[in-house]
């Protein structure tokens, strides 16, 4: 029934918004990670911003969990991965602006 309620867009934006906050030797501490994307070309071909954003983070998260960065059993929680980590990945640079860094296609 969606998916003939609004037609489809080619120019999405998405939003991310992650923060934590904590003790970092006795002092009160809050880190953010505040940005917006647009579509994308990738391997030549457009990519809705939500269709990329989402892809690319579960593969970020099994190059990690491939790597040995992440356990490969068990739950993983989104707070188990640290942000450095996620942004290292091929997948996860499109997150930092950076080109994929591997095997496209």
């Amino acid at each position: 029934i969606m998916v003939h309620a609004k037609p489809p867009v080619s120019e999405d934006i998405v939003y991310i918004h992650a923060s934590v906050e904590g003790w970092i030797n006795g002092d009160l501490s809050r880190d953010e990670f505040v940005r917006s994307f647009d579509p994308l070309e990738i391997d030549g071909k457009p990519r809705r911003t939500i269709a990329w954003t989402t892809a690319c983070s579960a593969c970020a998260v099994v190059e990690l969990v491939s790597t040995g960065m992440l356990p490969n059993h068990g739950f993983i929680k989104q707070e188990d991965i640290k942000l450095k980590d996620f942004l290292s990945t091929h997948n996860g640079r499109l997150f930092a602006n950076l080109p994929h860094g591997g095997a496209l296609g």
